[in-house]
C-alpha cells in the first residue's frame, strides 16, 4: 500500500497534478495501476489548462511523480489538433495491497 503523504516531500507541488488524474480514473479494487480517461490521449496543455499552469510546469509534476511512483505515462505516436505531444496516463492505487479498507476521517477518531 502506498501512503501518498509520506511522499509530499519528495513530489511537493506535484500532487495537484495526482490528484487531478484521480479524478478521471476508474476505480478497480484488485489492480495496482488505473487507467486515467478510459486511456484517452491528453497532452501537458490539456492539464496545464485545467491546473492553470504551464506545460512545462506540468511535465515537471509528471516527471517527479513518475520517480516517485505514482504515475506511469505513455507517450504516444499520434498527436493533437494543435500538434502537441499526447500520452495516456496510469496512476497508482493507493489501496493496492492494504489488508483492510481506510477507514473514513473521523470515524474511529479517539478525540
Amino acid at each position: 500500500m502506498v501512503n501518498i503523504y509520506w511522499l509530499r516531500p519528495k513530489v511537493g507541488d506535484a500532487l495537484w497534478l495526482f490528484f487531478l488524474l484521480n479524478a478521471f480514473m476508474k476505480y478497480v479494487a484488485g489492480d495496482e495501476w488505473l487507467l486515467v480517461a478510459d486511456g484517452r490521449p491528453v497532452s501537458d496543455l490539456d492539464i496545464g489548462a485545467m491546473l492553470f499552469c504551464t506545460e512545462e510546469t506540468v511535465k515537471a509534476w509528471r516527471e517527479k511523480l513518475e520517480s516517485a511512483g505514482l504515475l506511469r505515462s505513455e507517450l504516444l505516436p499520434d498527436r493533437d489538433a494543435l500538434g502537441h505531444e499526447c500520452r495516456k496516463f496510469h496512476v497508482v492505487n493507493l489501496g493496492f495491497g492494504a489488508a483492510t479498507p481506510n477507514p473514513t476521517l473521523g470515524s474511529t477518531a479517539v478525540h
